[in-house]
């Protein structure tokens, strides 16, 4: 059974570099159960990475592509509000240059003039000068003619029928209401996302080990080690540290060929190299994983785990959606 096909919209700064080579590398996305996961069809860098770059950009493929793409994933940082002690949004401005962000709260205002058959031009202009949206540390205004533009790009959004968005930002599961909210600005059906923190990084610095040399650094505190079952003598060792996009990692194999590290954790499948010279070490790669209580307790767990699965939330059908709705 083929996966639902996807378009991993991002940010062109260059710490999102690595989500690029990611998906590019490895072209899906696992989510809740398999039947769920995606397929990556194309990874699109916006230089505009702000809700109204994102909608615009949806707007744009699903015209292009109709009847075929109408499932979206946001690869972001999630946005933590202090006030709320939760993640409330998305660490993305409501349009370029803004200081104004994608907070859950300004988001809500959004959705209550799309969702007014009432609320006009007229209305927009009225607005605008009376109401404050929230900024990472204050408020601010939007400029003039910008919330009109935002509520016709967010009712002509929903006429394109987006199914599903997946967001892969940091905790924004835990707040399913404030994910709902934002599901329903794009004007799509369901939304998920994980409940936990998460990253992507390379893989490209090597230690080269021996048996007795795997078996020493896979005892430390913090370490995963993993043992190819066809083959005992194939162990790789991995230990992430850090927080946020600020992480460093230790990598340790005993053998060059890592392809069955790939195809068990990461994506089976997939162009990695599956021979590879004896005594060079293992081709780089990239990896995306969750801060968790993983398996061994080293707080880490990989895309094919089972306990990546359970850290996917979705919410209910969203209202609002127009798959189904005769134009």
């Amino acid at each position: 059974m083929s996966k639902p096909r996807t378009l991993v919209l991002t940010d062109k700064k260059g710490d999102f570099d690595v989500v690029d080579k990611y998906y590019r590398m490895f072209p899906q996305d696992v989510s809740s159960a398999d039947y769920l996961s995606l397929q990556v069809a194309d990874v699109q860098r916006l230089a505009d990475f702000s809700f109204q770059g994102l909608m615009e950009a949806m707007l744009i493929n699903r015209d292009y592509q109709w009847t075929e793409i109408d499932n979206f994933l946001i690869v972001s940082h999630g946005l933590y509000a202090p006030s709320l002690k939760m993640t409330n949004g998305l660490l993305v401005p409501l349009h370029k240059g803004s200081q104004i962000l994608m907070d859950a709260r300004n988001l809500d205002y959004l959705l209550k003039l799309a969702n007014d058959p009432d609320a006009n031009a007229a209305k927009f202009a009225s607005e605008e000068k009376i109401q404050s949206f929230k900024t990472r540390y204050g408020s601010a205004y939007l400029p003039k003619g910008k919330l009109g533009e935002l509520i016709t790009m967010m009712r002509d959004l929903r006429k394109k029928r987006v199914r599903r968005i997946t967001f892969r930002a940091c905790d924004i599961g835990k707040n399913v209401a404030a994910m709902s909210t934002i599901g329903q600005c794009f004007g799509a059906l369901f939304a998920e996302g994980p409940n936990v923190h998460m990253f992507y990084i390379p893989a490209d610095v090597f230690h080269m080990v021996d048996d007795m040399g795997y078996e020493k650094v896979a005892r430390q505190a913090g370490m995963r080690g993993f043992i190819n079952g066809s083959d005992t003598s194939q162990e790789f060792a991995i230990k992430v540290m850090g927080t946020g996009p600020n992480r460093t990692k230790q990598l340790y194999s005993t053998t060059p060929t890592l392809r069955w590290f790939i195809d068990s954790y990461l994506c089976p499948g997939s162009s990695y190299p599956t021979f590879v010279t004896k005594g060079s070490k293992p081709p780089p790669f990239f990896i995306t994983g969750m801060d968790v209580t993983a398996p061994g307790g080293a707080g880490l767990a990989l895309p094919l785990e089972r306990e990546w699965s359970q850290h996917i939330v979705w919410t209910d059908p969203l209202p609002g959606n127009m798959i189904g709705v005769k134009s």
